[in-house]
């Protein structure tokens, strides 16, 4: 079957009972309908002529009135009305690159799609977008697009990224930017590979893009399956403090162009470098917060505002707290601030070692089930165990090695409980009665 075709309609929907499973939007006011952003786009007025074909190749066009912006209501195959466009680079620092086998299929595909970029916020090389497909997003006013740059010098660039192309797109940032496309930029950051005078070029070149929104620098993640792969060194304390301190040093001149700071490390510099998280005011709104800028920040004062706001009541279930090792001082620190505030609340935190992908991954999203049970039945547990939801797919039922929620229940022989992302849904967690 088509990625293209209707999969259901919604009864709200101006086309309900007008259309069948199985047709396809091949049309609309006349032009060509490909994918989900061409749908999207011509779809947005709110008079519309839809052309759609039926499986026996037999067309037919279709009149609809609907609120301008409002949304036609139908459900394809594929979400994108077509395949996504798998990743043509082979990185040096690629964390799919360095994942264990046995995993399941869906975990080595590499998307690098620039309609993801615009529905779901994926971070896109520009390498798989000729020409024409720069334009299409200038004149589709699909902004902003978020762009992994990594370093702005183009033969550093084509080494880093093991493709051809890698520095020629480079150009493609100043045309988008003359398109007014606001460009959110991240550079994952090797060290001695694109940190120092490298990002110090990286950052003076950024600063010339007039729609520059966001720049975060991200550390790469190393895991221990890097065998026949290129040899990084992870960043440490030293190195550390030499990234915050360029970007300090080059934030000046961010603040003169755009009034703003613009130009973030992520919360694993803070950590690594042994130095406190910066106030919320260093963030300016968090833009980067889904690439773990501010992260812990924000979480830290969620918290607080919810456990002010929140009555010195009946504690909860005893419970125990699952976490990494970058978030494991912060978990504490919120645990022991709602001891304080509500007394008698039994909870501890477990620190849990990656053994699954290795030690130097720290953070908590990456964490398996396995591991946890493992080491959850070495050093014990208070009663039921509090996970937060990054460690399980959007579906919120299965860790990165497949283990189920239930399986690790039963496992442990403990109830378990999800924490949204918010330091308010974590507090609640913790006051839960089951």
């Amino acid at each position: 079957m088509e990625d293209n075709y209707i999969k259901s309609v919604d009864e709200g929907s101006p086309l309900y009972g007008r259309v069948e499973s199985g047709d396809t939007v091949i049309a609309i006011n006349g032009n060509q309908i490909l994918d989900v952003l061409d749908y999207k786009f011509f779809a947005y007025d709110k008079s519309l002529k839809v052309r759609l074909r039926r499986p026996d190749g037999s067309e037919y066009e279709l009149d609809v009135k609907k609120n301008e912006g409002g949304d036609l209501g139908l459900n394809f195959e594929s979400y994108l009305m077509d395949k996504p466009r798998s990743c043509s680079n082979a990185c040096v620092f690629c964390f799919i690159d360095q994942l264990p086998r046995g995993m399941r299929k869906t975990m080595y595909f590499k998307d690098d799609d620039e309609r993801l970029s615009f529905l779901h916020g994926n971070y896109v090389t520009l390498t798989n977008l000729a020409p024409a497909q720069i334009e299409r997003i200038v004149k589709m006013r699909i902004s902003p697009i978020n762009v992994s740059v990594h370093t702005t010098d183009p033969e550093l660039r084509v080494r880093m990224m093991r493709n051809k192309d890698a520095g020629r797109v480079l150009g493609y940032l100043d045309t988008l930017a003359a398109g007014g496309i606001a460009l959110n930029v991240q550079l994952v950051l090797c060290h001695t590979v694109n940190d120092g005078a490298a990002l110090a070029r990286s950052l003076d070149d950024l600063l010339r893009l007039d729609t520059l929104a966001s720049v975060a620098c991200v550390p790469a993640g190393l895991t221990a399956h890097r065998a026949n792969l290129t040899p990084l060194t992870p960043f440490d304390r030293e190195s550390a403090c030499a990234v915050l301190d360029l970007l300090d040093e080059k934030a000046p001149a961010f603040y003169e162009k755009f009034g703003a700071r613009t130009i973030y490390a992520a919360d694993e510099f803070f950590l690594t470098a042994g130095r406190p998280l910066p106030d919320a005011s260093y963030y300016e709104g968090y833009p980067q917060l889904e690439n773990g800028v501010g992260m812990l920040r924000c979480h830290t004062d969620e918290f607080a505002a919810a456990l002010a706001e929140t009555a010195a009541a009946a504690p909860g279930t005893p419970f125990t707290c699952v976490t990494g090792e970058a978030a494991y001082d912060h978990i504490c620190a919120l645990v022991k601030a709602a001891k304080e505030k509500i007394p008698g609340l039994v909870g501890d935190v477990a620190k849990i070692r990656n053994d699954f992908y290795g030690p130097s991954i720290t953070v908590a999203g990456l964490l398996v089930g396995r591991d946890i049970i493992a080491q959850l039945r070495a050093r014990g547990h208070h009663g039921r165990l509090i996970l937060p939801s990054c460690m399980l797919r959007a579906e919120g039922d299965l860790f990165l090695d497949d283990t189920t929620l239930p399986q690790l229940s039963e496992a442990l022989g403990a109830a378990v409980t999800v924490a949204g992302p918010t330091g308010e849904e974590l507090l609640r967690a913790m006051l839960a009665d089951e």
